[in-house]
């Protein structure tokens, strides 16, 4: 124990400044995840008028849109400096969450959420992802749990603060304060972090070089995305992969139909995320641990069980106390599957295409997101309950991780 303790602080302090970078953007990039847009549902809908299924087909339109443009945006990290890129993305995010604020009509809101969504929670955070799986071969899964750490953070402190800026400004001035900080604080903060970075890729570079000049038994072969269509294994791990995405983001983009169902509090159910965040944290950093010492595939069969009674806990009560339950065990399932959705393409797939490779495995993710969140809306509207709803997610659930236990046996063992 105290030598993987002080693995980890070596670690963090040989490269804290990069790390910060990951921890920071995924951090940031709450502001366009589905938990904290979803906060502002209601409000937009009596603002613009609109019903649970009319909201939920814009945001899903616009994550499809997203999805369409991520399968190719992210090669853009795989050729133009990071720093760069991030400059521009976070300037975007500026524009889009101004246009939030000002939002008056249907298609406007379609065209800001695209925005938050693709600059913000899309872009921003694949660059993050990609630079982690990238720059770190040995100890890539402590880089993971690092810079996703950022995520159970935002998940952790921004439903709270959301809710205190409308409380004290209204929907409109919340997203006015999310473009100020993008501007002042994020934009000098992340030009600090990656100073340096040029002497980074240049090492990663020369890495590559030579071990396409000395290839062996142990050089991973880098695929490119079309390779990895052609792949076999692909689509044997798709549905287990697909399921987080499926599931909880589409009750996190209804979690206030789900609260109005259960009878339960606003900000009982909001301060709760504390413990949503928590879990999420130790389920990170124990796979970041764990995908280091015996790789990914270890991990696979067993990222989707806490999510199963969160589900059926829903489906069965409406006692308050299934607000811990389902926030404990989803937050575990979202932590181990920040490693593994970063780590398992890298160790599979190689490092040198990784942003187009993530570029599509997000946009997949996202498709069916989008798909699940609009279904679920219209499915409200029709008279079927979240709990209904949540049955049914449980037994998907179900099967996924069976099958997911079947595919890890055909995997290859953890490959440097």
């Amino acid at each position: 124990m105290t030598g993987t303790f002080a693995a980890w602080v070596r670690f963090i302090s040989s490269h804290g400044r990069f790390l910060s970078f990951g921890f920071c953007i995924n951090a940031f990039i709450s502001v366009g995840q589905t938990f904290y847009i979803s906060l502002f549902n209601g409000s937009i809908q009596d603002a613009l008028g609109i019903s649970h299924g009319e909201i939920a087909t814009i945001y899903g339109a616009s994550l499809m849109l997203g999805a369409l443009l991520t399968s190719q945006a992210g090669r853009i990290y795989d050729l133009f400096d990071l720093r760069l890129i991030c400059t521009i993305l976070l300037l975007l995010v500026v524009g889009s969450a101004a246009a939030m604020a000002m939002v008056t009509s249907p298609v406007g809101l379609f065209f800001a959420m695209f925005g938050i969504r693709f600059f913000g929670g899309g872009l921003l955070g694949l660059g993050a992802q990609s630079s982690m799986a990238r720059y770190f071969d040995f100890e890539r899964g402590k880089a993971a749990s690092i810079a996703n750490a950022g995520h159970t953070f935002g998940f952790g402190i921004l439903p709270l603060i959301g809710a205190m800026l409308v409380d004290g400004f209204g929907w409109r001035g919340a997203w006015w304060a999310v473009a100020a900080f993008a501007l002042v604080i994020m934009l000098p903060l992340v030009a600090t972090q990656l100073r340096g970075h040029g002497a980074r890729h240049a090492r990663y570079m020369q890495r590559m070089a030579e071990l396409g000049a000395m290839p062996s038994d142990n050089t991973v072969r880098h695929f490119s995305v079309g390779e990895m269509l052609r792949d076999r294994r692909f689509y044997m791990l798709l549905p287990g992969m697909l399921a987080v995405p499926a599931i909880l983001f589409t009750f996190q983009f209804h979690q206030l139909e789900l609260i109005a169902e259960k009878g339960w509090d606003l900000r009982t159910f909001a301060a709760s995320y504390i413990l949503f965040s928590v879990s999420a944290f130790l389920g990170n950093m124990i796979a970041g641990e764990l995908v280091d010492r015996h790789g990914t595939r270890w991990l696979l069969p067993w990222y989707l069980i806490p999510m199963i009674p969160a589900l059926f806990a829903i489906a069965l009560t409406d006692h308050p106390v299934v607000i811990q339950i389902y926030m404990i065990g989803m937050g575990l399932t979202f932590g181990l599957a920040l490693v593994v959705g970063v780590t398992l393409w890298a160790e599979l797939y190689g490092s040198k295409h990784i942003g187009a490779i993530r570029g599509f495995t997000v946009a997949l993710n996202t498709f069916i997101a989008a798909g699940g969140m609009a279904g679920v809306g219209w499915l409200i509207d029709v008279g079927y309950t979240i709990a209904q709803q949540a049955f049914a997610c449980g037994l998907v659930t179900v099967l996924s991780a069976l099958l997911l236990i079947r595919v890890a046996q055909r995997l290859p063992v953890k490959a440097n």
